[in-house]
């Protein structure tokens, strides 16, 4: 009897210490979990400072089984994307709730800054786990435009404010590559202008040097035209590809221009009269249509 007992008794002791091993190995060698989410109804780019929601989840890492968790969510501009080649201080959207139960709907804000951005959602504790998302375009409008170039407009001059090389590097909005975006219609009417310009004065057509300075008209996926690094505009008109600044002779400007002139050939090729006019600092015109 008492052998028998003992026996029972190591059995039994056996299978807690089984379920014991067990229990443990369960909770060490759990499956991790990531997260998930896409933007509800997407289309590309994501018109600046709006609201969208996004559908997020989280399931394990290696079997794709849905779990229900609370996640983090941040969104994280990439550096020197849409036309600005500066950072410090630039922001990502904005994600309310930061944190909250998935699977559930969270909202995305987009900034004034075109420029690419992705998403991370982290199931928590993040250190067990791990964080994922999509990656997405903010901006006013497809870049549908047209990139206009001193060799090919051989009567417009484009500058920028840094070396008017292309390439050359700005601390402020880009480069010669990247500030002269403009919707085709827009352009085509600026180098009307011009065109109209020059004939006023009875300048030759080209291959002439170039008599007419051009810059700012908008970066390639418009947005926030960030002037003085701090992320807060000016140039709100410079937006969306429709506006351009036509300046006097002054610093990589070498050719002198009468302003109410220009204005006038601006108007006079479907500029708003009401939006376009002679501006400082500069002075310049700004011709917007």
């Amino acid at each position: 009897m008492q052998k028998k007992l003992s026996t029972y008794l190591h059995s039994a002791i056996g299978v807690v210490v089984l379920f014991l091993f067990v229990l443990s190995s369960s909770a060490y060698c759990q499956e991790p979990k990531t997260g998930r989410a896409t933007i509800v109804n997407y289309a590309q780019p994501l018109p600046t400072n709006s609201p969208h929601s996004l559908n997020v989840w989280c399931e394990y890492v290696f079997s794709g089984q849905p779990i229900s968790c609370t996640v983090e969510i941040g969104s994280f501009p990439n550096w020197n994307s849409g036309g600005h080649l500066h950072n410090t201080g630039r922001l990502g959207s904005t994600i309310s709730p930061a944190i909250g139960p998935a699977p559930g709907t969270f909202t995305l804000t987009t900034t004034a800054v075109a420029q690419e951005e992705c998403l991370l959602v982290c199931p928590q504790p993040t250190a067990e786990n791990t964080c994922d998302g999509p990656s997405f375009w903010v901006g006013d409008g497809w870049p549908d435009v047209n990139l206009l170039w001193t060799g090919e407009h051989t009567d417009v001059m484009y500058y920028n404010g840094a070396p008017p090389t292309p390439g050359a590097p700005n601390n402020n909005h880009g480069t010669i590559d990247h500030n002269h975006y403009m919707q085709s219609g827009p352009a085509l009417d600026l180098l009307d202008a011009v065109n109209t310009y020059r004939n006023t004065h009875g300048y030759p057509p080209p291959p002439q040097p170039p008599l007419v300075c051009v810059n700012d008209q908008s970066l390639p996926w418009g947005g926030l035209f960030d002037v003085n690094q701090n992320w807060m505009g000016p140039h709100d008109s410079h937006r969306v590809g429709t506006s351009a600044d036509v300046n006097k002779a002054s610093g990589q400007c070498p050719y002198d221009l009468v302003l109410s002139e220009m204005e006038s050939a601006c108007e006079q090729n479907n500029a708003n009269p009401l939006s376009t006019g002679i501006h400082n600092p500069g002075p310049h015109v700004h011709c917007e249509w």
